[in-house]
């Protein structure tokens, strides 16, 4: 069976997760302008805020989690998979999610 309920759309959302991730690398440091019309050729572009490359970090996490999660949902209901194999996958991205929640109950 292996999935198929939501046309795969996990991997578009893993690789969401890595683009974003790239993104953040990328612009840590300064860009050359080539890159953008709107700036002059001979200005460097200024590398982006911190909390704004950790920021992109975060959103690469939960796209991460989210991918995640609906693989786990897409094997449940595909048959991959049953409702306890769901629930200890689900409580292992709700734990990465929310490490402070309490657990749910099995």
């Amino acid at each position: 069976m292996s999935g198929g309920h939501f046309d795969y759309v996990q991997g578009r959302i893993i690789a969401v997760a890595q683009d974003l991730a790239s993104e953040a690398e990328l612009w840590s440091r300064p860009q050359k302008p080539d890159r953008f019309r709107y700036w002059q050729p001979d200005e460097e572009i200024p590398p982006l805020a911190p909390d704004t490359i950790e920021a992109f970090r975060v959103a690469a996490r939960l796209c991460e989690l989210a991918s995640q999660a609906v693989h786990d949902v897409d094997w449940l209901l595909s048959g991959d998979i049953g409702e306890d194999g769901f629930r200890t996958a689900a409580e292992q991205w709700r734990h990465a999610l929310e490490p402070d929640l309490p657990r749910a109950p099995t």
